[in-house]
């Protein structure tokens, strides 16, 4: 909950048009942070610093559960993610605004904002980093609570965007479990099982939600990018009266 508090008033309060996080302060010099990730703005929408080695307590366990949810969240963006839960990030502000509601109230906002921009299109860059020791605190690194954390981090935000891409290979991996059941029971029985009945309707209706989930996020993206582009004719139509209006007072003035 403190992480997310702390991202979401820099972000309102900021005044920047990028936003720098480097959330193991001590590990890193701020100017070479702060270099390294500016210097590709504003060709990228987000940078992030990959980790060359991996550190910290229960070593095997973290490698082990990073890499699975790197290989799961990488599957399911379609996007190489070197360092998923990156101490170092830099992006757009205005870009990170819109996805402050999908931060979660107690894990990993780092996490969140990375999948929320690549599972909406932006270009997102990593540049290796080097790993320092702490210096005044230890990693809480839990193997079981935290791999679940992460888990389910990555399975919501994919949820959030990109809903078919989750509820999809479910459908299909149920499915092929209802064929290949129904053929064994075929050869063993000659006939059809309930089970069968039960896992092929499992396999539909997750199709059907995936499909339903995949038009409720298309209809929400396609209704926030009609606001946006109303918000931005009405501060644009703003600004043109306040143009005329300053020309008609030099106008009036240049009169007398």
């Amino acid at each position: 909950m403190k992480q997310k508090i702390a991202v979401v008033l820099t972000l309102l309060l900021a005044v920047a048009i990028l936003a720098v996080f480097d959330l193991v302060p001590g590990e890193r010099p701020l100017d070479e942070t702060t270099g390294q990730a500016v210097k590709y703005f504003p060709e990228y929408d987000q940078v992030n610093g990959a980790r060359k080695n991996e550190a910290g307590n229960l070593i095997f366990f973290r490698l082990l559960a990073k890499k699975t949810i790197k290989a799961l969240a990488s599957f399911l963006t379609k996007e190489e993610i070197p360092d998923l839960n990156t101490g170092l990030k830099a992006f757009k502000k205005s870009i990170a605004l819109k996805y402050l509601w999908s931060l979660p109230d107690g894990f990993s906002c780092v996490t969140t904002l990375t999948l929320s921009f690549l599972c909406n299109g932006y270009s997102v860059k990593y540049i290796p980093i080097e790993y320092f020791p702490r210096k005044d605190s230890k990693s809480k690194f839990h193997p079981i609570k935290d791999t679940y954390n992460y888990l389910i981090t990555v399975i919501r935000m994919i949820s959030y965007f990109q809903p078919l891409k989750v509820y999809l290979p479910v459908s299909v991996f149920l499915f092929i479990t209802g064929v290949v059941k129904t053929l064994i029971d075929y050869q063993m029985i000659q006939k059809m099982q309930l089970s069968d009945v039960i896992i092929f309707t499992a396999s539909f209706i997750v199709f059907c939600l995936g499909v339903l989930a995949d038009l409720i996020v298309a209809q929400a993206k396609r209704i926030g990018g009609i606001n946006e582009k109303i918000l931005k004719d009405l501060v644009n139509e703003i600004k043109t009266k306040e143009r005329s209006v300053e020309d008609q007072k030099e106008k009036i003035k240049s009169y007398y």
